[in-house]
């Protein structure tokens, strides 16, 4: 596993791709700082900048309201995928 959790291998190219398309538009919308190194392997460093850490009380408060009503969002979901199956 490498230092990010996620096995260095080709199998895992998309979620590489698709994580680091991400976090360039975090930054570009001013949300994350993004530091790269030259050197070899290469090397990036992401952290939030003031503006992204303002962030982390709302998405905080975001997270504990889905923890709180995990049932009734699941039950929507059922019910959604049982209409979807007819």
């Amino acid at each position: 596993m490498g230092k990010n959790g996620l096995a260095n291998s080709s199998d895992n190219y998309p979620i590489y791709k698709k994580l680091s398309q991400v976090l360039r538009r975090l930054e570009r919308d001013g949300l994350v700082h993004r530091t790269v190194y030259a050197v070899v392997p290469p090397k990036t460093e992401y952290s939030l900048t003031e503006y992204g850490q303002k962030l982390h009380e709302p998405i905080a408060m975001l997270c504990q309201w889905a923890r709180s009503n995990e049932a009734v969002i699941d039950a929507i979901y059922a019910e959604k995928d049982k209409s979807t199956e007819k």
